[in-house]
């Protein structure tokens, strides 16, 4: 079970080397995020279906009631801590838990004591309940479908660059077809190419809200304690080992028992009747979830990738918003014919034709010079009748090597993008 385990594991983290058409910041999450979540949640299943509750048990109540009843019933009810313990580590030898689990208050003086009728100097402590164990495995893999969301709408909008790479891929292709269907404003209108591109910086932005959604969302599932965990966690690894471990010496509490802590309470509550006996009694238990400690080191990893994630899927927004700013900026600075360029060709006829120069630069030049034919407004800017150099792509990430036109000539220039 465990080479299948490890070989399932070995398959979804293999990443083909290719070309892909999203940027590599969008990558980053659907893709490695993606995986990163689906190995987590077949990590935490796997443990979760081997791993079982255990309870402290006394002999005297053991009698009364069954241990795998007991053991169960836990595992269904849940279990709590008392979280201002962290304050107290020397009244408690497991987080959350007293030493005497009878003292369930504190008083004024901040010291434990038990609640009972008529006592009125004692405030009973808060409980947090946890019982995350219980689906946190489903919750993980639901996260990664989340994560590839941006992606199908994002491949939505964008099939018109996906048909001009099957097209360039044709045996026979001539330019007259790809201008025919992508640069002709009756088929492929400019509101459209417009919208597509404005989809695209949307896309950007579900790609940060995904991330910063997950991310928030995880934090009030595990009751606000995911938001530092990795801070909280770097500065707990730096202390002494034994101030670390020993909840005798030690003044912190590890991070990992106060995301979900191994060791909690559980109450169960007895009753039967029948003609001649009634009973009714509570237990109170110490029990473990082992299965805690599993998601404790499944989350600190998860903590810094969900963190990287929020600042490149932020940096990709940045260099889309930038790439187009710079074009813009670019033509601007420019002579008067590359201002007929910039307003002859949009955003998105730019992509295309960075598209079909990276794929195929004798068609690239081909369509170039149909362009200029079918807009007379380009004529004019033509050398010897042809339009030899590449128009500005502002949906490039390398660093570009275009051409604007001169009246009569052409010159080269170089634009280093972010």
């Amino acid at each position: 079970m465990v080479s299948f385990i490890s070989s399932d594991i070995k398959d979804i983290f293999t990443i083909k080397l290719k070309t892909r058409q999203d940027d590599y910041t969008d990558q980053f999450s659907r893709i490695f995020m993606v995986k990163m979540f689906m190995v987590s949640a077949l990590v935490m299943g796997f443990d979760w279906f081997q791993d079982t509750v255990n309870c402290m048990i006394p002999d005297i109540d053991l009698h009364k009631v069954g241990e795998d009843f007991v053991h169960s019933a836990c595992w269904i009810q849940g279990f709590y801590v008392y979280p201002q313990l962290s304050e107290l580590i020397g009244e408690t030898n497991y987080y959350g838990i007293p030493k005497d689990i009878s003292k369930n208050g504190v008083n004024a003086k901040g010291q434990l004591c038990e609640m009972k009728q008529g006592q009125y100097d004692c405030m009973e402590l808060r409980r947090l309940y946890f019982l995350q164990y219980q689906w946190m495995p489903f919750f993980v893999a639901s996260a990664a479908i989340i994560y590839y969301l941006p992606y199908i709408i994002y491949q939505i909008f964008n099939t018109d660059v996906q048909s001009l790479k099957e097209t360039i891929q044709k045996e026979k292709v001539n330019g007259g077809d790809i201008v025919e269907n992508f640069f002709n404003y009756d088929i492929n209108t400019i509101f459209q190419m417009r919208f597509n591109v404005l989809m695209n910086l949307v896309v950007k932005i579900l790609y940060l809200a995904v991330n910063l959604g997950v991310f928030y969302l995880t934090d009030h599932l595990l009751n606000g304690g995911f938001q530092l965990y990795g801070k909280n966690w770097l500065d707990w690894a730096a202390l002494p080992n034994q101030e670390s471990y020993d909840f005798k010496t030690g003044t912190s509490v590890k991070p990992g028992d106060v995301l979900l802590p191994t060791f909690g309470f559980c109450e169960i509550y007895e009753s039967s009747s029948t003609k001649t006996f009634k009973y009714n009694n509570k237990s109170k238990f110490i029990c473990e979830i082992s299965l805690n400690v599993m998601y404790q080191y499944i989350f600190i990893i998860l903590w810094f990738f969900m963190l990287a994630g929020i600042f490149i899927s932020a940096f990709g927004i940045l260099h889309n918003i930038a790439g187009h700013t710079i074009t813009v900026i670019y033509f601007i600075r420019e002579s008067p014919s590359a201002k007929a360029l910039f307003r002859s060709l949009s955003f998105r006829e730019c992509e295309y034709l960075s598209v079909i120069r990276h794929q195929d630069s004798q068609l690239y030049h081909d369509v170039m010079e149909r362009i200029r034919l079918k807009r007379p407004e380009l004529a004019k800017f033509s050398v010897n009748g042809k339009i030899n150099a590449p128009p500005l792509s502002a949906l490039n990430c390398d660093t570009y090597k275009e051409t604007a036109f001169k009246e009569g000539s052409i010159y080269h220039g170089n634009l280093n993008m972010l």
